[in-house]
């Protein structure tokens, strides 16, 4: 299993925990939160690519 560090906005943690907190928290949910919006990027990724769109943002 691969490990990342990564720093995200303190706003958007906030709005991601509270979410998770609202949704019953459970050892483990952030994980799974974050593996699933990874493979729906992914997915979105690959089709854009498919079509011939743009395929990734950049913070610049």
């Amino acid at each position: 299993m691969g490990k990342l560090s990564v720093t995200i906005d303190d706003k958007l943690e906030k709005e991601l925990r509270v979410v998770i907190a609202q949704k019953g928290r459970k050892h483990g949910d952030l994980k799974v939160t974050i593996e699933d919006n990874i493979k729906l990027w992914l997915k979105q990724e690959k089709k854009a690519a498919a079509q011939g769109g743009v395929r990734c943002r950049t913070n610049g």
